[in-house]
């Protein structure tokens, strides 16, 4: 497992030495499954820390020897480790800034949580195409989703986990032209898969945060306990959801003079909503809040039309809330005027 940041040794804080390993355990157990069933370690083998850029002309031929110097690992991935930096948040004055200074009762210490984020490049490279579209075929459906997972780390002499989450974005590798016709000439393919990874690292009062001795024992115990202890506290925030409307959906006989209400279940970053909110046929009007930033109020211009049917969307996309969460998916209701 790695231990170092860059060419420079730049050690890892543990923590985030924690969530990398977990990170390249989760991209070998879908990337090189069959490998990893039989010996997870041996697929771990494939993925590999690189002490380079692959996108300049300054040391080009050096890697391009280094590259050489792996292939006889293929399929395999590369990554480059950048530094985390402090989530911010900014909106209204309801958006609250996350930052957890709590007792965790699992392992008796109280601790600061505050938010972080990552990028992992990585790269991997293959020989066959049916490799190559298999591995597009994984990592489009991981780009689709937000991945969840959770980490092991021993705090003092206590093993626990905590939960991380992960956004896959993909791309083809942009290298400098000498490396590129490298790749061509030589028939192999790639896909630039990074990581963007929001996390909490964890201070505690008392004692610090160390990797488990083991990872793959590790996991392997959250899997079968059900996750088994797990610092509860730290809790990575549940996507919004619309608790109601009014009009509800499906409404009849709904006033002409009527505003829209839609009530969420969280504080919301309320420019986001705003520009989420649309209504056919379209109607101009003002958007208010409630004071805690959870209630919407589309008030219209002018009466709705009479005996018209009315379709709003939130796009699930476009929504934000206090916790840098959206909706799961389009909210769409509809109602009837008199």
């Amino acid at each position: 497992m790695p231990v170092k940041y860059f060419a420079d040794h730049e050690d890892y804080p543990n923590i985030v030495k924690a969530i990398l390993e977990r990170c390249l355990v989760h991209v070998a157990s879908f990337l090189y499954k069959d490998e990893y069933d039989a010996d997870p370690a041996k697929s771990l083998d494939r993925i590999i820390l690189s002490d380079s850029e692959a996108g300049t002309d300054v040391s080009i031929g050096d890697a391009i020897e280094k590259f050489e110097a792996i292939t006889y690992k293929i399929p395999f991935t590369t990554y480059l480790p950048r530094h985390p930096e402090r989530r911010e948040h900014t909106g209204t004055a309801n958006y609250r800034h996350l930052l957890h200074d709590v007792f965790m009762d699992e392992v008796g210490k109280k601790a600061t949580a505050l938010p972080m984020t990552m990028p992992l490049p990585m790269i991997s490279f293959f020989q066959k195409a049916s490799d190559y579209r298999r591995a597009t075929t994984l990592f489009n459906a991981k780009d689709a989703v937000l991945n969840r997972i959770r980490v092991p780390i021993k705090v003092g002499e206590i093993e626990t986990s905590f939960p991380i989450d992960i956004k896959f974005e993909i791309a083809k590798g942009e290298y400098a032209s000498e490396f590129e016709k490298y790749l061509t000439q030589n028939r192999i393919f790639d896909i630039l898969h990074t990581l963007q990874i929001n996390y909490y690292d964890l201070i505690f009062e008392g004692g610090g945060v160390y990797p488990v001795d083991d990872i793959i024992v590790s996991i392997g115990y959250l899997d079968e306990n059900d996750q088994g202890n797990v610092l509860t506290s730290i809790t990575v925030p549940h996507n919004p959801t619309v608790v109601s409307t009014n009009p509800a959906d499906g409404d009849e006989a709904v006033a002409v003079d009527s505003n829209i209400v839609v009530t969420f279940d969280k504080i919301m970053y309320e420019p986001e909503v705003q520009n989420a909110f649309s209504i056919e046929p379209f109607v101009e009007g003002d958007f208010e809040w409630d004071a805690m930033s959870n209630v919407m109020t589309f008030r219209p211009d002018v009466n709705l039309a009479s005996e018209t049917e009315f379709t709003v969307t939130l796009i699930a996309s476009e929504t934000r809330d206090q916790d840098e969460q959206s909706l799961e998916e389009d909210y769409v209701f509809t109602f009837k005027t008199v």
